[in-house]
């Protein structure tokens, strides 16, 4: 195989990923252009929508379906105080027409909220704390600091401040009657034990009547075609929320703690370490839980979109974990090659890296470089373990991976939309392939030139793109976990 990466003789960079192909011309200059996501133009907080910022803030539990499980943390946030708890039970729902992210498109083609529809902010029995079942699957690892609590109750919602909250995306990119069409997918025990729980409730009914109505009227049905269901008719339609197939993993805060303006924004890079290590296993967990639980699956995307110019649909962090039932082109490929040279990842992952002075930071576990053949700038993150799923990865090996991904996070900034992207071993296959993610930075639009040759122009050269990294990474040592930088 040829070098990947090419310098010509006017400082021009060509490359090519050896994984699945993809080439990339970088010119000189272009690393110059700034790249500051306008969308962020800092205004004063309103902080009389404290809590009711967007659908995944915490005054709007009710805005997502029926909750999977949330951790929650020992000691409570610091804004606890104003937690949803302490929302008086009759106090008026307050809040924009607001939908989930599906498949990285934005707002634009979100229907609105159903017009004349009673939003349940406090259905009966909302105000009962406490009677949240506290069990969990055999598959969850410990996670310090954090209690999981699983299928909250709808009246049981505000009981607890949910650290991280696991919920079926609304508008999911493989919905389950997709699953049940094509594979006679149907809902597991545990699933329709949990249904039945919720229905059970007044307050469950009336979150999932209310979900139901928005999704019917996003799918085409009429106000006059909704009404004339019968109540058992628009409850059926709350199945597909008890075998979602397509989660989203979302944090508690929209903004930083003592945020002023809106451009301060609660990103990855905000969290500490621990949180962000506690988000990380709790996405892990959920992934594998996805996987064990549809036997039609052959893989589980793993991603996160920060910022809307990185497809995010809402500027508050979530991760998004989405199961597929046949393996991308790209893997496909990179499978091909793979098979060629079981060494491939060996050869061009890490030991490539440091062989041309592109690391940024590593630790015992895990090793941070700048990436070559992508589309966009991007930093990648290898985990050093033999074990090529994330779920299979030791607690102090998970951790050491989520300490690297949160500095990049760091480093990237607030302001920088990116997408972070997890690459494993593939379920059935035994060839080599650590753990890895990339976070991309979306600082440039795919225009003509790309659509037409399929090179793509990157801004930014690898080596460029790590020396950004480190100074940013040193100028903010104490927020990171245990690292080496550079």
């Amino acid at each position: 195989m040829h070098d990947p990466i090419t310098v010509l003789s006017d400082g021009t960079i060509k490359q090519v990923s050896p994984f699945n192909g993809t080439q990339v011309w970088t010119v000189p200059g272009r690393a110059n252009r700034p790249f500051v996501n306008r969308d962020l133009l800092p205004e004063p907080i309103d902080w009389s929508l404290h809590g009711r910022f967007c659908s995944f803030c915490e005054y709007r539990y009710l805005d997502s379906p029926p909750e999977k499980a949330r951790l929650v943390a020992e000691c409570p946030p610091k804004d606890a105080d104003n937690a949803p708890g302490s929302l008086e039970p009759d106090a008026p729902a307050r809040h924009e027409a607001s939908h989930h992210e599906a498949s990285g498109r934005g707002d634009a083609d979100r229907p609105h909220e159903p017009g004349g529809s009673a939003h349940p902010s406090s259905p009966s029995g909302m105000a009962r704390p406490g009677a949240v079942e506290d069990a969990s699957p055999r598959h969850c690892r410990s996670i310090p600091g954090y209690r999981r609590l699983r299928h909250v109750q709808a009246s049981e919602l505000t009981g607890t401040v949910a650290a991280f909250r696991r919920v079926p995306n609304l508008f999911p990119i493989l919905p389950l009657s997709y699953w049940q069409a094509n594979h006679g997918l149907s809902l597991d025990a545990e699933s329709r034990a949990w249904r039945s729980r919720y229905l059970s409730e007044v307050a469950g009914r009336d979150h999932l009547r209310f979900v139901a109505h928005r999704l019917a009227l996003a799918a085409g049905m009429s106000e006059a075609q909704w009404h004339s269901l019968s109540g058992e008719s628009q409850l059926a339609l709350s199945e597909t929320f008890f075998g979602s197939c397509h989660d989203l993993i979302i944090g508690h805060r929209h903004f930083s703690d003592g945020a002023t303006t809106t451009d301060q924004l609660a990103s990855s890079g905000t969290l500490t370490p621990d949180e962000h290590a506690a988000y990380i296993a709790f996405t892990v967990e959920s992934a594998e839980d996805l996987l064990r639980k549809n036997p039609f699956a052959v893989y589980i995307a793993i991603f996160q979109n920060w910022l809307r110019p990185a497809g995010a649909s809402f500027d508050h962090l979530h991760k998004q974990l989405a199961a597929i039932d046949q393996l991308p082109v790209q893997y496909e490929a990179e499978l091909a090659r793979l098979r060629k040279n079981p060494d491939l990842y060996r050869d061009y992952g890490v030991d490539y890296a440091k062989r041309n002075r592109l690391i940024v930071a590593s630790n015992d576990h895990a090793v941070a470089f700048a990436g070559y053949g992508h589309r966009y700038p991007s930093l990648e993150v290898h985990s050093l373990s033999a074990k090529g799923r994330p779920w299979e990865l030791g607690d102090a090996e998970l951790r050491g991976l989520s300490d690297l991904i949160h500095a990049l996070h760091v480093a990237s900034g607030v302001e920088t939309p990116c997408n972070e992207e997890w690459h494993y071993r593939i379920p059935g296959s035994d060839l080599a392939s650590p753990v890895r993610v990339v976070l991309k930075w979306r600082i440039s639009t795919l225009a003509g030139f790309e659509g037409a040759t399929k090179i793509y122009l990157n801004t930014m050269s690898p080596w460029s793109l790590r020396d950004r990294v480190v100074e940013r990474l040193r100028e903010c040592s104490t927020q990171l976990g245990r690292l080496t930088i550079g």
